[in-house]
């Protein structure tokens, strides 16, 4: 299956979240690919695997064509991690500019290089999952990760991480705006979405009218049942450029990316299970 993480909206624990979920996956004995879009790279330098000059190969190698107009494959950029099951294709400033770049060059389907990646490694690689951390802004390699859940069985989705205030809703509001525009103008149906909880305080007054708000004015729109609460072991990881789940595995909101991990598990697989009822009964109603 394939995660996308993304949120217009910058401060919404994103790459907290993609990479503490593939760890969380990981340790459940699933093998795992995180796929870093960002071009800051901070879930490469989460994983200890970021190259500060930008000279190893990575994402940037495969949607950005060379002088020669060829791309690496995701198999010749992936590297592993110190964590069992669990490789990562890293970014870095190389994937600067990565948005014009891809506009300035000739040819179809710019949307669609990292969909044709994994659909390549799938020949040769299998992951039980591929996580892909978006940066936070909405653009043509936002759109390669949304249009590569087509490249994943039934049950890939988008994981949308809401912080709960004014900012975050509008930042909710134009990813999901952004997930629904990419599938008209493709003519598809909109791959499934869920809104996460992040960095909650459920106690407060703040939160309960955030929640109010958001589901009033968006009814149809569906949350996982994690919620992920604000801590301060958060913020001492990323200072140590940590996973949260590697810094304290026993901390609230560590323990809360574990239940993520299994309610994705449990999602994805209840998905498949009925895809394969579904071919195997094509008259059952």
């Amino acid at each position: 299956a394939i995660i996308t993480v993304t949120s217009f909206k910058g401060g919404v624990a994103k790459t907290t979240t993609a990479a503490n979920l593939g760890i969380c996956l990981s340790n459940y004995g699933h093998s795992v690919l995180l796929i870093d879009l960002d071009r800051q790279g901070s879930m490469s330098q989460y994983l200890r695997v970021y190259d500060p000059e930008a000279i190893k190969p990575c994402i940037a190698d495969v949607l950005l064509s060379d002088k020669n107009g060829q791309r690496k494959k995701l198999e010749d950029v992936t590297v592993s991690t110190d964590f069992d099951n669990l490789d990562i294709v890293t970014s870095s400033f190389k994937f600067a500019n990565a948005d014009s770049i891809m506009k300035s060059e000739s040819g179809v389907g710019l949307d669609m290089r990292l969909m044709y990646a994994i659909e390549d490694l799938n020949e040769t690689k299998h992951y039980d999952f591929i996580i892909i951390d978006c940066p936070p802004e909405l653009s043509l390699v936002v759109t390669n990760a949304i249009t590569a859940l087509e490249a994943g069985n039934k049950g890939s989705f988008i994981i949308v991480p809401v912080r709960p205030d004014g900012f975050s809703e509008y930042g909710m509001r134009a990813t999901i705006n952004m997930i629904e525009t990419v599938a008209k103008e493709r003519r598809a149906n909109p791959p499934k979405y869920y809104l996460l909880w992040t960095i909650i305080e459920p106690r407060t007054n703040v939160f309960k009218a955030a929640k109010q708000q958001i589901e009033t004015r968006f009814k149809n729109v569906k949350f996982l049942n994690t919620r992920i609460d604000k801590s301060t072991k958060a913020a001492e990881a990323s200072l140590g450029m940590f996973p949260l789940c590697e810094y304290d595995p026993n901390c609230k909101p560590a323990v809360q990316y574990n239940d993520l991990a299994a309610e994705v598990e449990s999602m994805v697989y209840t998905d498949i299970e009925e895809g394969i009822r579904a071919i195997s009964n094509p008259n059952d109603n």
